[in-house]
């Protein structure tokens, strides 16, 4: 009997690795607590990584993700703004503190030039950048070859030859006397080459082209808040 129970102990030995008078749970040898003990530390080492990268991701959806851009059409309530009256006055387009959105807005101001084909210009107000206007000094003439412009100032010259520009903003319409000479700087981006990125450059100009000419005015006006005021047009 004693040698029928040894063979069938050494049987099981062969067959599972295990030794039955020194193991309580016989195949369950791999459960031991001391592997149980391993499990465990492996599963809460694999938690915390979870945890690590949903922690990341969300700082980067909230933080890093890229802004969501829109475009809000010119509204009669636009000409109520007063941007020149406010602290500080109008808010300086500065690309160089933020280069990635300054091109995301500018890109974005491009295709909207071609699906709004109707405008003549589209100021920065009219972005919207994560539900808030982008309300910066700058705006872009959609006609011919898009030019996106920053910090424009349009000064007088020696000559007071007028033109008469007729000008409209969301559903109101002006006829307005304006210098006819003037002297037009401050920054652009454009492209070099047809599909490639928009670069800055500082420039200073004499427009000769009469609708040019109006819409430089009617920028500054809109921009600073004076389209509607009785001080005239926001010449330097």
């Amino acid at each position: 009997m004693r040698n029928r129970k040894q063979s069938r102990i050494s049987n099981v030995f062969k067959r599972w690795g295990v030794d039955l008078e020194s193991e309580t749970f016989g195949p369950g040898k791999f459960f031991s607590k001391k592997t149980l003990t391993t499990i465990a530390s492996k599963r809460r080492i694999f938690q915390a990584i979870s945890a690590i990268l949903t922690v990341c991701v969300l700082i980067f959806v909230f933080t890093v993700s890229p802004p969501h851009l829109d475009i809000q059409l010119p509204q009669d309530s636009d000409l109520l703004k007063k941007p020149h009256l406010r602290k500080g006055g109008l808010f300086d387009f500065t690309s160089a503190e933020r280069p990635y959105l300054s091109a995301r807005i500018i890109e974005f101001m491009q295709e909207s030039c071609t699906s709004l084909p109707s405008y003549d210009i589209l100021f920065c107000r009219n972005v919207v950048v994560d539900a808030v206007p982008f309300d910066h000094n700058c705006f872009m003439l959609c006609k011919k070859n898009a030019t996106f412009y920053a910090n424009v100032l349009v000064k007088k010259t020696d000559s007071t030859d007028e033109i008469l520009c007729t000008e409209s903003y969301a559903n109101v319409l002006e006829k307005k006397r304006r210098l006819k000479r003037v002297v037009v700087s401050g920054e652009r981006f454009r492209a070099v080459e047809e599909g490639a990125a928009p670069t800055g450059e500082d420039f200073t100009r004499v427009p000769t082209d009469l609708k040019e000419v109006c819409l430089y005015h009617h920028a500054l006006d809109i921009l600073h808040g004076t389209w509607l005021s009785e001080d005239g047009p926001t010449s330097l």
